[in-house]
């Protein structure tokens, strides 16, 4: 091995090097900043088409709810409306009159609702938007408990702020 050579796998070995510290920085900063954001980012698949989102969810069984519905929901006062995200979003803002129910624990935590459930009683639930599918999952599971009227806001609490509508704060 002539020096050029050594020094050409040497300088090879540092980019090697340099990508890999690279790659674990930003994977580093990427969780932290999923961590810290109010709509945490979804680590799985994600359905972002609006169609596909309403396709699927109708495919289940379920209605879906658009803002002007959402909002005639809430206004109405008749349905129980469960709130998927995770507890610290909820805490930081919500749908009036929802109850928080996130996903990723409603096995743990139906036990809490389940004197709230009757098989007839209108629910509505939602998460973050279109790339969030808390809301379809927690449905699955209020479907599995026995209720028959779900609908999926799919466009969440997204949506909500976005049009500058009125939010709850704290549990």
């Amino acid at each position: 091995m002539t020096s050029d050579d050594a020094s050409t796998f040497c300088t090879r070995r540092w980019i090697v090097l340099d990508a890999i510290i690279l790659f674990c920085v930003a994977a580093v900063l990427a969780t932290m900043a999923n961590k810290i954001v109010p709509a945490e980012i979804q680590l799985s698949e994600h359905i972002n088409s609006g169609s596909l989102a309403q396709d699927r969810i109708r495919e289940l069984g379920f209605e879906t709810v658009n803002l002007a519905q959402a909002k005639q929901i809430v206004a109405a006062g008749d349905h129980l409306i469960f709130d998927a995200r995770p507890t610290d979003s909820f805490v930081r803002g919500h749908l009036p009159s929802a109850m928080s129910l996130p996903s990723r624990e409603a096995d743990s935590r139906i036990s809490e609702v389940l004197p709230l459930l009757v098989a007839d009683q209108p629910v509505m639930v939602y998460c973050s938007g279109r790339s969030c599918d808390d809301s379809i999952d927690l449905a699955k599971l209020l479907q599995q408990q026995g209720m028959e009227k779900i609908m999926v806001f799919v466009d969440g609490y997204a949506d909500w702020t976005g049009a500058g509508l009125e939010v709850e704060i704290g549990e």
